[in-house]
């Protein structure tokens, strides 16, 4: 029997932890916040090429 059909029947017979449900919730809430981090600091090819452009045109200054 494979492992994923004992942790199936486990919660089939006893359910879930009391908590379980409030973990899950506030650990997708969280999620959001750190892709919306990541999100705001990835620099992007194109991004890094105007700013490598720019400063090459301020360096010939």
């Amino acid at each position: 029997m494979p492992q994923g059909d004992y942790i199936e029947l486990h919660r089939k017979r006893n359910g879930y932890r009391p908590d379980h449900f409030e973990r899950k919730r506030k650990k997708e809430a969280r999620e959001v916040h750190k892709r919306s981090k990541v999100a705001q600091t990835v620099v992007f090819p194109s991004d890094l090429q105007v700013c490598l452009e720019t400063w090459f045109w301020h360096q010939t200054i």
